[in-house]
């Protein structure tokens, strides 16, 4: 991965479980770090959800592969770009010799 095409910022936001005083579980989302990222926007698509229209686009996000294992994130993560929340569907190696990975994300509108 070339340095210069790592010219976005991006921040990964993983949920995380903690119990109240009263027993209740509370989930809030928990920042695990702000990288350097290559982001290209994919594809966008139209859906219509009851009465309304709505749109989607894909986008793959790369970052350098660091030593905190991001391969195992939970379903609800998420990542900010450019004030866009876009929702993780999949980070993978994509070489399998630590040095890349892939996360394939969507926005929803």
């Amino acid at each position: 991965m070339r340095a210069g095409r790592l010219r976005h910022k991006v921040t990964l936001f993983a949920p995380t479980s903690s119990v109240t005083a009263l027993g209740e579980i509370e989930t809030a989302h928990t920042s695990l770090g702000t990288y350097y990222a290559e982001v290209i926007s994919k594809t966008g698509t139209e859906t219509k959800d009851q009465d309304t229209l709505v749109s989607a686009t894909a986008y793959t996000v790369h970052l350098r592969y660091n030593s905190s294992d991001l391969t195992d994130m939970p379903p609800a993560a998420y990542l900010v770009f450019e004030g866009r929340n876009l929702k993780v569907l999949s980070i993978a190696q994509a070489d399998h010799r630590k040095r890349i990975l892939t996360i394939t994300a969507e926005e929803s509108r």
